[in-house]
């Protein structure tokens, strides 16, 4: 069973406009190459303003030549001050000036900014591993035990808005083209996915996660799902909220490594719901298995405040206990090994469960590790 929030009338061809709207970008063939001539000049800059006196006289004692040349590397990349001075402000004018980014990141209209992995993961036309094995053995698995699984792909933040990558008309959400054979083989097989594109969730400037509001679209959605689908026997348990003003510099201006005190992308405000009497239960009915789209606004180290996390949202909306174990990174296998290593140490966070819900990034059904866990 697919369930999926109400959408806009839907149009045809998702990819080829995934391909065509987000697979050009508005750098010219002039500056690609200055671009390239900077980032040579800088590679090559940075061995004749600092050399490595040190590695050059390894060379003179007869140290092994392979090993001096990796020292000498190393040295470069992790301790020039040729590089920790130049490339923050280098990259300031780069992102800043000419709308370029790096390797990690794509600057967005209006100071948004986009997770490039990501967007490379709605035009790619091949999987790296196919989830769809792992995802049926694991609902075969839980289904031995009489468990319900919902599977909950969050859309990447380019899928959602692309108006901010592209100044052409374009009609979200964006749509990899293995998507729909992807629902069809799980419809099949008899494992709900919750689709939560149409309804649009909104995501913060310049982070990878969504807004709060986007998050508890996905809260309000499966709690909905859990009560039509799995009948609860436990008590209810009525939760407390209160309201808190959050601000945080998003991960994705972190990766720029810009200048300390760059006014380019500020911090953003918002406001989460936090339920401070909640804690994960091992005995709840209701396991989520989720990575840092479950933990954003859960845990400090994201930089987005604590206790109004997805598991929280999802324990308000529902009036019940919740499980979670939630791994930020590795969402395709992090969370699935995890609770692998609880069963193996003796502790069963599976029983007295009814469903367990398996967040993911979307990213992750084209570059995952969809490794199989007993």
């Amino acid at each position: 069973m697919s369930t999926r929030a109400p959408a806009p009338v839907p149009y045809l061809h998702r990819e080829v406009q995934a391909r065509e709207e987000l697979g050009h970008t508005a750098v010219s063939p002039w500056l690609a190459a200055l671009l390239t001539g900077i980032f040579l000049g800088m590679i090559a800059a940075v061995p004749l303003l600092q050399p490595d006196f040190e590695a050059f006289r390894e060379f003179g004692q007869n140290r092994p030549l392979l090993d001096s040349m990796i020292r000498f590397e190393d040295r470069l990349e992790e301790e020039s001050w040729v590089m920790e001075e130049l490339l923050p402000p280098v990259q300031l004018f780069l992102t800043g000036v000419l709308g370029t980014g790096n390797e990690q990141v794509v600057p967005g209209r209006g100071g948004w900014l986009f997770y490039r992995p990501a967007v490379d993961s709605l035009l790619q036309s091949e999987v790296r591993s196919d989830p769809r094995p792992a995802l049926l053995d694991l609902h075969r698995q839980l289904a031995e035990r009489g468990i319900r699984m919902m599977v909950l792909p969050v859309p990447v933040k380019a899928a959602i808005h692309p108006e901010k990558l592209t100044t052409r008309p374009v009609r979200p959400p964006i749509r990899n083209a293995s998507w729909e054979d992807f629902v069809r083989f799980l419809e099949r097989e008899g494992i709900a996915v919750l689709d939560l594109a149409p309804a649009l969730p909104q995501f913060l400037a310049t982070d990878t996660h969504w807004t709060p509001d986007g998050m508890e679209l996905a809260a309000k959605a499966l709690a909905d799902w859990i009560r039509a689908s799995v009948p609860l026997q436990g008590p209810e348990t009525v939760w407390r909220r209160e309201e808190r003003q959050v601000e945080g510099m998003g991960d994705l201006a972190r990766m720029l490594e810009l200048p300390a005190g760059q006014r380019l992308f500020p911090p953003q405000r918002v406001t989460v719901r936090a339920v401070p009497d909640w804690r994960p239960d091992p005995s709840a009915e209701v396991l989520i298995l989720g990575d840092s789209y479950t933990n954003v606004y859960s845990r400090s180290d994201l930089g987005w405040g604590t206790g109004a996390g997805l598991a929280e949202q999802l324990a308000f909306y529902l009036r019940r206990p919740v499980d979670r174990i939630a791994v930020n990174a590795g969402g395709a296998w992090a969370s699935r090994q995890a609770l692998a290593r609880e069963l193996a140490a003796g502790r069963d966070r599976l029983a007295g469960k009814r469903v367990v819900v398996v967040e993911f990034s979307a990213r992750e059904l084209s570059v995952g590790d969809w490794r199989r866990i007993d």
